[in-house]
């Protein structure tokens, strides 16, 4: 898929993985609302001119967050508007929420250009999958170790504690070491008193 040809891109729920996270270059997604947000209306004009500007160097698309909300609200929890998402390659890079001058989403978008992202490593079991960021392993690998570590004992269940009905706590009386910590802050004040 090749880079905006100085238009934006309009996405949906249904073409969003297509268009940005198979996309191979640098992608700025602009998460916006035109019916009741007066900043997503003032950033129309610099995400256009953004998108001449960048022509054949990086796509630049917008979503509508009130008609795509599983885009916006559960995979990448839109709660302002306007929110601008690049990404590299298919992976996220920055995130700028609220109002933006089109200089500052151009140098967003030159460092992201720039930048250098290393391929995710390889899960140190299987040799096979790219491991979580951060981990050693892949999702996968990480299960099976975990139960491996289960049955070998290494992992013990802590015991939860008991509950009243409904959830509540009503039926736990303290304990009489309790009793006396709560007395003992009782009696201070008269003793502060007296002294």
């Amino acid at each position: 898929m090749a880079a905006s040809k100085g238009k934006v891109v309009r996405l949906t729920d249904a073409n969003f993985r297509a268009e940005v996270k198979g996309f191979g270059g640098v992608c700025l997604v602009f998460f916006q609302s035109d019916r009741w947000c007066e900043l997503c209306r003032e950033q129309t004009l610099p995400v256009k001119g953004l998108a001449k500007d960048y022509a054949g160097k990086a796509k630049v698309c917008k979503l509508d967050a009130r008609n795509n909300r599983r885009t916006a609200a559960q995979w990448f929890h839109i709660n302002s508007f306007p929110t601008f998402i690049i990404f590299k390659d298919g992976r996220l890079v920055k995130r700028i929420n609220g109002f933006s001058c089109k200089e500052c989403l151009a140098a967003a978008l030159d460092e992201a250009l720039a930048s250098n992202m290393a391929k995710p490593a390889m899960c140190q079991r299987c040799k096979k999958r790219p491991a979580k960021p951060g981990f050693l392993y892949c999702p996968d690998c990480s299960k099976v170790m975990k139960q491996e570590m289960w049955d070998a004992g290494y992992l013990q269940r802590v015991p939860k504690t008991p509950r009243g009905p409904a959830g509540s706590r009503a039926n736990i009386r303290p304990s009489p070491a309790d009793d006396s910590i709560h007395r003992q802050y009782e009696e201070l004040p008269g003793e502060i008193e007296n002294a």
